[in-house]
């Protein structure tokens, strides 16, 4: 979007935003602090949210953030963003989900109508390894990583992407084609 938003886990996050601890808990064995931040002006491009630390290596294990009202940034009318980090091997954290949701506003030629349309991102890692050797079947090509030599993805059926997709679809997104 062209537009930098003040992170409240940068260094100078406290000059954006109050911190409040809410909560700690012990999930799946891990002790967890549950911070709640809140922007203090929204003159600067801000989120409105809570992350969930872990105790013992203060890494992110989850974050969920929305932009305020009254933040003005280009056509972006409502934005969320949730993320979730689970460890990996060897102590270190490595992200499961990320997943990113926005609704866009553009003014039409009659400028007193607005056509709007929400975009979703979803990004699911599942099988992580660290420190392996990559396969011989990865082929890299300009910065892009592709696996195999099997085509492009739209000779692939739908058994194929319900057999490999690491989570089920709902049916609003079945609609979407």
């Amino acid at each position: 979007f062209n537009v930098r938003f003040a992170s409240p886990l940068s260094d100078g996050g406290r000059a954006f935003y109050n911190y409040f601890l809410v909560d700690s808990m012990v999930t799946e064995g891990r002790k967890i602090y549950k911070i709640r931040f809140h922007p203090k002006r929204l003159t600067a491009p801000v989120l409105d949210g809570e992350v969930n630390i872990d105790s013992a290596s203060y890494a992110l294990q989850s974050a969920s953030a929305r932009m305020p009202k009254g933040v003005n940034v280009n056509w972006i009318r409502h934005l969320m963003l949730d993320n979730e980090n689970r460890p990996a091997d060897k102590g270190r954290w490595f992200r499961v989900r990320d997943r990113v949701s926005a609704e866009f506003s553009v003014s039409t030629a009659d400028s007193s109508k607005l056509t709007s349309f929400i975009g979703t991102r979803e990004v699911v890692y599942t099988d992580v390894r660290i420190g392996e050797p990559i396969p011989a079947e990865v082929i890299r090509m300009d910065n892009n990583v592709v696996i195999g030599d099997q085509g492009p993805e739209s000779s692939k059926d739908e058994a194929f992407w319900e057999s490999v997709r690491p989570y089920r679809l709902s049916d609003k997104e079945k609609g979407i084609y």
